[in-house]
């Protein structure tokens, strides 16, 4: 029989085994690519197809699994602070997907959540600080590498350090950071629709009638995060942000009108996320995964996810 001082002991030593002593840059997460779109109301629209790649808003998404949120703000002549992806502006302030986030994150005082500011509308000093200040102004941190420190705080930054600069007020703790520079470090370009040079017509990512298996192109989608993957982060402590989501311009959205589909649609058509969360087991550093349609099997890929935080909190428990 183990003696009740030494099982005090082992709880003990378990209980050290944190989060908190993972570096930053290792921590596996979802993240919600262009969140903001989860605000865009459906509808049959060309632009609403190629643009809405997101369902519900952002205290979805985390049920859903994400922890991490691309965030796009589009400063308007009218002094508000709106969402976008691409040139599609849609009517929501940013402040109230942040208000979603905050009251979210003081629920869960456990938990780091991410928000990453990118690709300004317009791209100018003058909008990146009108979104800082809608971010400043409702209690988070001053954005790294943005309005904050620079991305040299970022070496050596383990979760438990990047939970006490993001402190919230209600007692959750949300990191704001800028996306690109010296911060982060983005890998992964695949599309869903291809067109041989000979051919009038796409192929897509989506699986053939009847088979039980993924189609070539989530094969190649799948195959390229696991090989990402398998690269540990780099020492300077930069993000990495792998993309397990399918990429488009102008010509994928050709693609898209020939299949009647949408960015929504072509992952639960594919099936990806069904396909990576099968494999997520052999993504030892995939970073921040973004993904387009979070809510549609994230929590599988998050389950996961969860796993690999369980082995790097006893590799990394101080």
């Amino acid at each position: 029989m183990i003696p009740l001082s030494l099982v005090g002991c082992l709880l003990i030593t378990l209980s050290a085994a944190t989060v908190d002593d993972i570096p930053l840059n290792h921590y596996p997460m979802i993240m919600s690519h262009d969140a903001g779109m989860g605000y865009t109301e459906p509808s049959l629209q060309n632009i609403v197809r190629w643009s809405k790649n997101q369902v519900g808003d952002l205290r979805q998404q985390v049920d859903c699994g994400a922890r991490a949120f691309d965030m796009r703000g589009a400063c308007g002549d009218d002094g508000v602070v709106r969402i976008h992806h691409g040139i599609f502006v849609i009517d929501v302030p940013l402040r109230k997907a942040l208000e979603d986030l905050i009251a979210v994150a003081g629920e869960r005082p456990q938990e780091l959540l991410l928000v990453q500011y990118q690709q300004y509308l317009p791209d100018t000093e003058e909008c990146r600080r009108e979104v800082w200040k809608v971010s400043e102004g409702l209690g988070l941190m001053k954005s790294l590498g943005g309005g904050g420190d620079s991305c040299e705080k970022l070496r050596g930054l383990t979760v438990g350090e990047a939970k006490e600069y993001g402190k919230l007020a209600n007692g959750g703790h949300i990191f704001v950071f800028e996306a690109g520079g010296n911060c982060t470090l983005g890998r992964g370009n695949l599309n869903c629709y291809t067109k041989p040079d000979d051919s009038q017509t796409f192929e897509s990512c989506f699986p053939q009638f009847g088979s039980s298996g993924p189609s070539a192109g989530v094969t190649e989608m799948v195959d390229t995060l696991v090989d990402l993957a398998s690269v540990p982060p780099p020492e300077d402590g930069r993000l990495r942000s792998t993309a397990g989501h399918w990429q488009y311009n102008l010509q994928q959205f050709t693609g898209i009108l020939q299949y009647h589909s949408s960015l929504l649609m072509d992952v639960y058509f594919s099936d990806l996320h069904y396909w990576i969360a099968n494999r997520t087991r052999e993504m030892d550093y995939v970073g921040l995964l973004g993904l387009d349609n979070v809510c549609d099997r994230g929590l599988g890929i998050y389950n996961k996810l969860s796993q690999r935080i369980e082995e790097l909190s006893s590799i990394h428990s101080g």
